[in-house]
């Protein structure tokens, strides 16, 4: 079940993810057109756009400070290094002073080096965030898809049973309120199975609509809307994991 569509761009961290979503669920371009015109897509994309311009924005900031107090304290001791290093000069010698002075400009660049790592660990924090936003996007715009087509639910199956190449018994599971649309189609979707193969649709309430699950003799196939959003944010944390 690899065939997915891009829906939009979403970066998490540094790094651009594509969401992706089955064909099933976008059937036509001209579909995804019309749905991203959605007034409420829309305005959930929008919404979606600023809490993750607010999260990097704030965690920028945060890292912005950090690295603004190192470098205060590195020139503050390099100053005092520098002073340290003609004071030592005059009483102790030129070499001594000078190795305290590199003393403190080492203990200065590690602060510095300390600070950027805790840049690092708060953009790490903040990717979560930004995960849980384009899962967010992605699962609205899915649900609207089915709400605006609710016969969406036929390509779905005839399209999971043609990847299905064996087993005798099918055992289809979806939601019970659409249930006859299936049965109004049951002849084009047993076109899609082996010969000789028996269908049987099952109403299962904890399938939403617009999704499946196919059990049969040779295997369990899961074409739910939980499952491919499952995959998405395995996605998204892969793409997101050398931030």
């Amino acid at each position: 079940m690899s065939r997915s569509k891009v829906l939009r761009d979403v970066s998490v961290g540094s790094k651009p993810v594509e969401i992706q979503l089955r064909d099933d669920f976008i059937r036509q371009e001209s579909d995804l057109e019309q749905l991203t015109k959605d007034p409420q897509t829309q305005a959930l994309i929008k919404a979606a756009q600023n809490e993750a311009e607010r999260i990097v924005a704030e965690a920028k900031e945060q890292a912005a400070k950090l690295l603004a107090q190192a470098e205060a304290e590195r020139d503050a001791y390099v100053e005092a290094a520098r002073q340290e290093g003609i004071e030592a000069g005059y009483q102790e010698g030129y070499a001594q002073g000078a190795k305290e002075a590199e003393l403190l400009k080492d203990r200065a660049e590690s602060l510095l080096a300390e600070a950027r790592k805790a840049y690092r660990g708060v953009m790490i924090q903040a990717e979560p965030n930004l995960v849980q936003l384009s899962l967010l996007i992605a699962e609205k715009v899915i649900r609207r898809q089915v709400t605006l087509a609710e016969d969406i639910i036929v390509t779905v199956v005839r399209d999971l049973l043609k990847e299905v190449h064996a087993g005798e018994t099918f055992f289809l599971h979806v939601h019970p309120s659409q249930i006859n649309l299936l049965e109004e189609a049951r002849q084009e979707l047993l076109e899609a199975t082996p010969v000789g193969a028996a269908l049987h649709f099952v109403a299962d309430k904890s399938i939403s609509p617009g999704g499946c699950r196919l059990e049969t003799d040779t295997g369990y196939f899961d074409a739910t809307i939980e499952g491919q959003l499952l995959e998405l944010k395995k996605l998204l944390q892969d793409g997101g994991a050398d931030v």
